[in-house]
């Protein structure tokens, strides 16, 4: 006897009571009673049946559903919620299938009940808000003291790690600079001070302090939007909603609540999910879709403030052809001259399509609240529909030196967490495999270490004698291991041992970190060139290592080396740029550190982003140039390189 049951797959909702209706053969069909429109599936499950499949159709009022179910244990079985609606009556036809033949049928039914959405998000009153763009309110931790001050700021402001009192630059695109410390009045009931906001600011980022304890949200700051939401919506990827199966949708708001996401195959058939966390910071998965289908959304806080409609996808099954995008060291301080904002409207005009964005690291200029609200801010008409998959840059932490807190990484960021609670990890979009590697502990990439001894295991899976378990495999992280940039190609070599690993494994190696496009002839490890002079996996070929050029900060590299630390060629390896002697094309000589002199070479300072192409037979790489901030250009492909298998 075969018992068939249901494993409910529907975000944050636990499995809904059912009830049966009729038996089929020796089992029972049994149906969702009273499911809430709009919230709860409807689900059908089939137990006690002797046969070897299932298969289940539906009717809604007597006419035949015709729109997506949910991807469970048994194909068909459960119906997405938006379709739902208060009275409607849902029926579930059940055929019991052995030996190729239907050998039972059964039915059950089911009335929609009314869902009470207002109640999915329960407003909380926050901590620290405005009224009027003039008037900051204050109820938290602090709010017993005796005396209150606020540190505050709008939009990508950022208080590099300064005491309250200090006077603050006002990182906007307009020349302001103020004593952002203010203090409070009580007048009985709660604490206010009167403040003067830009009329451009849209967020307010705000911390207080007593004069001894300091309050700011866990050193993230206390935000409130003038503009919502706050930050996003971005997208990503977790070990809960893969590329082919779901989303996460992650936002920030300054009314602290669950977050609410309500998406569907179209507008007028969205479902309701309220995330699990309850905060200001929202990273609410979406998990259990159907393969290959695109999605409308929008994201809602506790007091129905909702963003605009975007869109997100979900892979095919086994996605072979398709593009992505490529971009790092974004790094927008909102000065003049900083061009992320440019760039990223350039990408998302250029490629509808694009499935992802791959990003090696050093997203904001540091690790700062209004720094990152300028990295999302700059990016938001294209992180609301193209996944971001990134990877750790130095500026990604505290400090700007390396650093092994990932804190406001894994604040900002829902990952996969299965290897390394999100700092590294795996993810398969169709049959590409992604390695995003955090090289912020290199020690990590040492023979036998931990991210050494994760890549090596994942090697194992992805090369099974003659098979592989996907056509594309790209490993991606900030500092390059291989380098004739003049600041850090003395560093490369510190990162070489897990190269030894990409041999017959990686097809591409994409980093940051130095501000210059470099694309390396077919190397082995080590730094040896390929014999065979081709990109590929077989004994004789080498792996295509690309560093990104910087997609906006407005401080290029261009003073490059012709050794290592250990004295290695890296000149010698370089397929582009194309190299001049004297002359330097950056803007802003003191970011080469004093590389530079008559006798150095240099490559041309030029801002950009990768676009990747995918095929069963061939990846390729484009170097999409846009100038640099004191010549900016149209969008041109400066390099391309394609691998073929």
């Amino acid at each position: 006897m075969t018992v068939l049951s249901l494993l409910v797959a529907c975000q944050s909702q636990s499995r809904p009571d059912v009830h049966t209706s009729e038996t089929i053969a020796d089992g029972t069909v049994s149906v969702t009673e009273a499911a809430e429109a709009q919230v709860q599936p409807v689900v059908c499950a089939v137990d006690g049946v002797d046969a070897d499949s299932v298969t289940y159709a539906w009717t809604v009022d007597g006419e035949p559903h015709t729109g997506i179910t949910l991807t469970t244990a048994n194909e068909g079985d459960t119906v997405f919620p938006g379709y739902t609606r208060p009275e409607q009556v849902w029926t579930c036809v059940a055929s019991a299938w052995k030996d190729g033949v239907v050998v039972a049928t059964g039915e059950a039914s089911t009335e929609i009940a009314e869902a009470d959405v207002e109640a999915l998000d329960p407003f909380v009153a926050p901590d620290a808000w405005m009224e009027d763009t003039r008037t900051l309110h204050y109820a938290g931790a602090l709010a017993d003291a005796d005396t209150l001050s606020v540190t505050w700021g709008v939009d990508g402001w950022a208080p590099r790690r300064a005491a309250p009192g200090s006077t603050m630059h006002q990182y906007e695109t307009m020349p302001f600079y103020a004593d952002t410390t203010t203090n409070m009045t009580f007048d009985g009931n709660e604490w206010t001070a009167q403040v003067i906001l830009p009329d451009t600011a849209r967020a307010v980022h705000m911390i207080f302090t007593d004069g001894t304890n300091v309050d700011d949200a866990d050193g993230h700051q206390l935000t409130w939007d003038l503009e919502f939401p706050s930050v996003g919506p971005y997208l990503t990827w977790n070990d809960e909603a893969g590329p082919s199966d779901g989303i996460v949708v992650n936002w920030v708001t300054g009314q602290p609540g669950y977050g609410i996401v309500a998406y569907g195959p179209d507008e007028d058939h969205l479902a309701y999910v309220t995330g699990k966390e309850f905060g200001t910071i929202h990273h609410v998965v979406l998990g259990g879709l159907p393969a290959g289908q695109e999605f409308v959304y929008r994201v809602t806080d506790s007091t129905w403030r909702s963003s605009d409609l975007s869109t997100f996808r979900t892979a095919a099954v086994g996605e072979n052809t398709y593009t992505f995008l490529v971009a790092s060291d974004m790094q927008d301080t909102g000065g003049f001259g900083e061009r992320w904002p440019d760039i990223a409207a350039e990408m998302a005009m250029a490629n509808p399509d694009a499935r992802y964005i791959l990003s090696p690291g050093d997203l904001p200029a540091d690790d700062e609240a209004g720094l990152w609200w300028l990295f999302f801010d700059g990016g938001r008409d294209l992180f609301d529909h193209v996944p971001l998959v990134p990877a750790l840059g130095n500026h990604d932490t505290p400090g700007v030196d390396s650093s092994s807190d990932t804190s406001s990484w894994r604040y900002w960021f829902s990952l996969p967490e299965s290897a390394g609670n999100e700092a590294y990890y795996r993810i398969d979009y169709g049959r590409t495999r992604i390695f995003a590697i955090n090289t912020e502990v290199s020690s990590q990439m040492n023979t036998g270490e931990e991210q050494y001894v994760w890549l090596e295991d994942e090697s194992l899976d992805l090369i099974d004698g003659e098979n592989r378990a996907a056509d594309w495999a790209i490993a991606a992280f900030h500092k390059p291991p291989y380098d004739a940039g003049g600041r850090f190609a003395r560093n490369a070599t510190e990162l070489r041992d897990i190269t030894e690993l990409f041999d017959g494994t990686i097809d591409a190696c994409i980093t940051g970190h130095e501000h210059i496009y470099q694309r390396f002839l077919p190397l082995q490890y080590d730094g040896q060139l390929a014999p065979s002079g081709n990109y590929g996996l077989g004994p004789d070929d080498g792996v295509l290592y690309l560093v990104t050029p910087a997609a906006g900060f407005m401080s290029l590299d261009t003073a490059m080396v012709s050794e290592d630390a250990q004295g290695g060629d890296q000149l010698d390896f370089l397929a582009w740029p194309e190299l001049a002697q004297g002359g330097d094309d950056d803007e802003d000589d003191d970011h080469d550190e004093g590389q530079g002199n008559d006798e150095t070479v240099y490559a041309e300072g030029l801002h950009g982003y990768l676009l990747g192409e995918v095929s069963p037979t061939e990846l390729s790489f484009s170097f999409v140039a846009m100038g640099n901030s004191s010549a900016p250009d149209d969008a041109a492909v400066r390099d391309s390189v394609t691998i073929t298998h």
